[in-house]
């Protein structure tokens, strides 16, 4: 009698996202996923009653990941910081395809309550680590905020378009056009580095 196959969850759940970054989210399926893992369509179904759960749980992990990589960001108050974080963000959308197919799952969350809760859960990570960047005194800090997070998107989505240098770079250069709009100061000669921190 064959040995049945075993996997972690994070085996499964590694599986299920190349599944879904590989197929998209419409074309997700319990058996493309037992395939990609090795196990019985049954098998996974016991652990996650359908494609939608596991699906969730995939997306789930991702905005948890997210939200703990932006609550770790060291960033300084000012221009500076804005330009780490600018490049960050760059750096994690590791090639414009990567970047536009992210997209069309964000895009696809819209009409789904829990996706959407996802979404909302990432927005505010990332909205948190802006706060954290953005310098004091600025007469409305809120809008200041949302203004970054529109120039940070418009800036991933021009950078997909064009194919130009890498994301992190592309995003510095962007950064400090659009501090020199809003007067935002910055020191031209610090590196870009980041650190993490242990959070």
């Amino acid at each position: 009698m064959a040995r049945p196959q075993i996997a972690t969850q994070d085996d499964l759940l590694a599986a299920a996202g190349r599944v879904l970054d590989r197929d998209g989210m419409d074309a997700f399926t319990l058996s493309a996923v037992a395939r990609e893992v090795g196990l019985t369509r049954a098998g996974i179904a016991f652990r996650y009653e359908n494609a939608r759960r596991l699906k969730l749980a995939v997306l789930e992990q991702r905005a948890q990941a997210f939200a703990a990589r932006m609550n770790g960001l060291e960033v300084e108050r000012g221009g500076n910081g804005l330009i780490k974080l600018a490049h960050f963000i760059g750096t994690m959308a590791h090639s414009p395809r990567a970047l536009i197919s992210f997209m069309a799952k964000s895009q696809a969350g819209y009409f789904d309550e829990d996706l959407l809760a996802l979404e909302k859960q990432r927005a505010a990570s990332l909205r948190s680590a802006i706060d954290r960047a953005m310098p004091e005194g600025l007469p409305d800090r809120g809008g200041a905020i949302d203004m970054f997070a529109a120039h940070l998107t418009g800036s991933l989505m021009a950078w997909a378009a064009t194919h130009e240098e890498n994301g992190g770079a592309f995003l510095v250069r962007r950064t400090r056009t659009w501090l020199a709009m809003t007067r935002i100061g910055y020191d031209a000669d610090r590196p870009v580095g980041l650190r993490l921190g242990s959070a």
